[in-house]
């Protein structure tokens, strides 16, 4: 049986909690901090995940458009 990787660890657990900050991902998805940055970065170069800034926070999530709220900034 083929091992999960971090990237499908993390996309399973955006689907169900789709917004959240890198250190969120790195606690809930418990995989060492560096192997999160770099698969969200990997996640945000293919387009799987979206970036958004909510005040001074970072939240990335799956980019089904949920935030509609003008607070949000897409950054790019």
């Amino acid at each position: 049986m083929p091992s999960v990787t971090y990237e499908q660890q993390l996309l399973a657990h955006l689907a169900q909690h789709p917004w959240q900050t890198t250190e969120e991902i790195h606690k809930n998805v418990k995989m060492p901090l560096i192997a999160t940055n770099n698969t969200v970065h990997s996640l945000l170069r293919a387009g799987l995940i979206e970036r958004y800034e909510y005040d001074r926070t970072i939240v990335s999530g799956l980019p089904c458009k949920p935030l509609l709220d003008p607070r949000f900034v897409r950054l790019d």
